[in-house]
């Protein structure tokens, strides 16, 4: 059974509505609600990946909320940009896709894996590699905007 549970707060940051969650402890129903510090976005295709991000970070075991965090940074949930090309870093254009993976340094390794960080479930799946493998220091340059105390502003 699904629910919407909306929760709000006039001190902190917004948090995304998320389906309530059933489980069975003990022969009892117990509600979960799970809650990020990022809303999930409107648009069919930001939401498309914001929920790509929750699966995957469940399925690696990764702090959903830190990867949503970091990929509104880093994209605002965009694989593409607006003429349809993968979207390219500002500051480097190596730097691709949702978690802006850099090619330089990446590429290879992604495409040994099997993953085409050009495409959002590739470029999706190897951030999930890397943060389980090595944490988040590959985004340590846009911690201030994703950080505990980073407003998580659109890059």
């Amino acid at each position: 059974m699904a629910s919407l549970i909306i929760t709000a707060s006039s001190t902190g940051p917004a948090l995304a509505i998320n389906p309530l969650v059933t489980s069975k402890i003990n022969g009892q129903e117990v509600a979960q609600v799970e809650t990020y510090s990022i809303e999930r976005p409107t648009s069919t295709a930001s939401g498309a990946i914001y929920d790509k991000i929750v699966a995957s970070s469940a399925k690696y075991g990764i702090h959903t909320d830190t990867a949503l965090r970091i990929a509104k940074c880093e994209s605002d949930f965009a694989q593409y940009d607006n003429a349809g090309e993968v979207k390219r870093g500002k500051v480097n254009p190596q730097d691709v896709g949702v978690f802006q993976i850099n090619e330089k340094w990446h590429l290879d390794q992604s495409q040994a894996e099997g993953l085409d960080i050009h495409t959002t479930a590739g470029n999706i799946e190897y951030a999930m590699q890397l943060m389980k493998k090595e944490g988040n220091r590959h985004w340590n340059w846009s911690k201030p905007c994703w950080g505990a105390e980073g407003p998580v502003k659109k890059a």
